[in-house]
C-alpha cells in the first residue's frame, strides 16, 4: 500500500508520553498524515501517543513497530490530531529526494543473468507545500539494459520527468483545488524491459492534465 502523503527526512527531538510515561525519541520523517520515531522504547500498535516536540506537538495512535541492531527501535505513528499552526508548520517543510535501485541477477548453472531484470535507474525530486501552494517535480534516470538473457534483446536507456502545480483556495467551508500535472514532459520514448509487451507498448508519452476539485 502507497503512502498518503509525502515524507520529509527531517530530524526533530521530543518526547513521548504514554499513560502518563514520557520517552525520548528523534524523528526520522514526517508528512501532514503521521511520524517516524526513532526511539528507546517502542509500544504496541494502536496505542495513543501524546508528541511533543520543540516545533510542535499532536495526538496519535501507533501504526507499526521495528526493532532491529541497524536502525534501532522505531515507531510509525499517524496523527490523530493536529492544532492548525502545527499543520501550518508541516506544510511549510519543503523536501529534496535521491532515489536509486539496482538489481542484479543471475543463474548459477550455466552461469548467465535471468531474463526481465530491470537495469540501473536514478533519480531525484523536489516538494514543496506552503498551505496554499503545492507543488513537486521528479526525474528518474533508466540506464540501458544491455546485461541480458539467451534470445532476449536489449532495451534502451530513457529519462522521465513528472511534476505537478496545485493552488488552494478556501472560501467558507469550501475547499477549491486546481492542479496542473504533468508526465512524460520530455514526450520520452521509453519502454520497460521486464515487460513481455515492451516491443509493442511501451510507455505513454507526454500527458498534461488540468483538474478542478472542490471539497465541502
Amino acid at each position: 500500500m502507497g503512502r498518503l502523503a509525502p515524507r520529509i527526512n527531517v530530524r526533530l527531538s521530543g518526547t513521548r508520553t504514554v499513560a502518563g510515561s514520557s520517552t525520548p525519541g528523534v524523528s526520522v520523517n514526517l508528512s501532514k498524515t503521521g511520524i517516524l520515531v526513532r526511539c528507546k522504547r517502542v509500544f504496541p500498535k494502536g496505542t495513543a501517543i501524546q508528541l511533543y516536540l520543540k516545533e510542535f506537538k499532536a495526538k496519535g495512535e501507533v501504526v507499526w513497530t521495528q526493532e532491529s541492531e541497524d536502525s534501532g527501535r522505531l515507531l510509525g505513528m499517524r496523527f490523530v490530531s493536529l492544532r492548525w499552526h502545527d499543520k501550518r508548520f508541516i506544510r511549510s517543510l519543503a523536501a529534496l529526494q535521491l532515489f536509486s535501485d539496482y538489481v542484479r541477477a543471475e543463474l548459477t548453472e550455466p552461469k548467465s543473468p535471468l531474463p526481465r531484470i530491470p537495469s540501473l535507474s536514478i533519480g531525484f525530486g523536489g516538494l514543496y507545500d506552503g498551505g496554499r501552494l503545492h507543488a513537486d517535480v521528479s526525474a528518474r534516470r533508466t540506464a540501458r539494459q544491455s546485461r541480458v538473457a539467451r534470445l532476449e534483446g536489449e532495451t534502451p536507456g530513457y529519462t522521465m520527468v513528472d511534476g505537478s502545480v496545485t493552488y488552494r483556495l478556501l472560501s467558507g467551508q469550501s475547499i477549491h483545488e486546481v492542479t496542473l500535472s504533468g508526465t512524460n514532459l520530455t514526450d520520452e520514448e521509453a519502454r520497460s524491459h521486464i515487460s513481455l509487451l515492451k516491443d509493442s507498448a511501451p510507455f505513454p508519452g507526454r500527458e498534461i492534465q488540468l483538474i478542478y476539485r472542490l471539497s465541502f
